[in-house]
């Protein structure tokens, strides 16, 4: 009850505050999805590479 009471006083501040939280998550967020798809996208080249050097290395054991 004290929790509510309080909230309410103090609306426009938790309202600010509460903005202010939700801009930074979603800021950090982004910036999160941003490193994320980069180092995906370097892992899958990377694992691209290596399927094909894989496949050459494959063929190369055939001929021998």
């Amino acid at each position: 009850m004290w929790f509510k009471h309080r909230t309410y006083n103090k609306d426009t501040e938790e309202d600010t505050l509460w903005e202010m939280v939700v801009k930074i998550s979603e800021v950090v967020a982004i910036d999160k999805v941003r490193s994320v798809i980069s180092r995906k996208a370097d892992v899958l080249i990377s694992r691209l590479l290596e399927t094909e050097q894989g496949l050459n290395d494959h063929h190369q054991d055939h001929e021998h």
